[in-house]
């Protein structure tokens, strides 16, 4: 008798456990989104922040009510993947009077999905019992679910979150010269028939190696933020220290600037201002030697002038 209480209680328990996962109606399972179904926009609404993320063609833009740029190509894709694998599953509640309980009353955080169909609301809500886990509401939908959404935490909070950190993409075979000036440094490089050669300021050309060309060029080519300063633009103590010129399929001006106190860097073109690392700073200003020069020669001639005399 004993032991058959004991397995009432426990079977009560485990129905009181899973109830939220079964009141109100059966046990379902589909997708957020048909495989086969374009996504054209998706809008995250939080607060008065409104931030949407639109298709044009192959390339996708991220704007608020003031400003637009080009979205990072793969977190749009990684965002896709993750709206797509999810299930609507363990519906929780019909009733009302209990969506705020899961905080999907409508008032707080909403996504829309701009699909070809239609647009699709999402009421997000609050976390679940597991982290991986949160309630939501489909916009026309009674039911509450409780799902596993990985896409809510790759969604942007802001247009810098989702923002392209491409200052600059190009083939390296496309650059035919390159200048710059930094301070009272200076380089200037040209490619010819007879191969690159720099030329300085005295108007004299030099070879300078393939193989040092290379790995600049290839620095040249693919220009990465770290991250954006305010308003777009550099901090106002910032001061202007130089500039990149790269010739391609056309003239690309750099402009470089460095805050007066600290190492911060920033770079801008016609597109916005971006914020760069010491690392890719001294990428792009760095002084290539051309053959012949000093620093090239030899090491026996440098033995010479450092033990004069003595025949190595």
């Amino acid at each position: 008798m004993r032991r058959y209480i004991l397995l009432v209680i426990a079977a009560a328990l485990v129905i009181v456990y899973f109830a939220p996962s079964i009141v109100g109606r059966k046990e379902v399972s589909r997708f957020l989104l048909r495989d086969k179904e374009v996504v054209n926009a998706i809008t995250v609404k939080r607060g008065n922040r409104r931030i949407q993320i639109q298709r044009d063609g192959s390339t996708w833009w991220i704007k608020d009510s003031k400003k637009r740029y080009k979205a990072d190509s793969s977190k749009m894709e990684e965002l896709l993947e993750a709206i797509k694998e999810t299930r609507l599953e363990n519906p929780v509640t019909e009733d009302r009077s209990k969506y705020a309980t899961y905080g999907v009353a409508g008032d707080g955080d909403y996504i829309e999905i701009e699909l070809d169909s239609g647009k699709r609301g999402i009421f997000t809500g609050k976390s679940g019992p597991r982290y991986s886990l949160r309630y939501i509401r489909l916009k026309g939908d009674d039911t509450v679910y409780l799902v596993r959404a990985r896409f809510i935490d790759l969604l942007p909070g802001s247009v810098n979150d989702f923002r392209d950190r491409t200052i600059l993409s190009l083939n390296p075979g496309s650059i035919r010269e390159v200048q710059w000036n930094e301070g009272s440094k200076t380089l200037h490089m040209k490619k010819t028939k007879a191969g690159w050669q720099i030329i300085d300021r005295d108007g004299r050309v030099s070879p300078v190696e393939d193989k040092e060309v290379s790995g600049y060029l290839k620095a040249l080519s693919r220009i990465v933020a770290t991250g954006f300063p305010d308003d777009d633009r550099p901090p106002k103590d910032a001061i202007e220290e130089g500039y990149i010129k790269i010739t391609a399929d056309r003239v690309y001006t750099i402009r470089l600037y460095r805050k007066k106190k600290g190492e911060e860097y920033y770079l801008t073109n016609p597109s916005g201002a971006y914020r760069i690392s010491r690392y890719t700073k001294e990428g792009l200003f760095r002084e290539l030697k051309p053959l012949g020069s000093a620093d090239e020669q030899p090491s026996r001639n440098r033995n010479k002038e450092t033990n004069p005399g003595k025949d190595t």
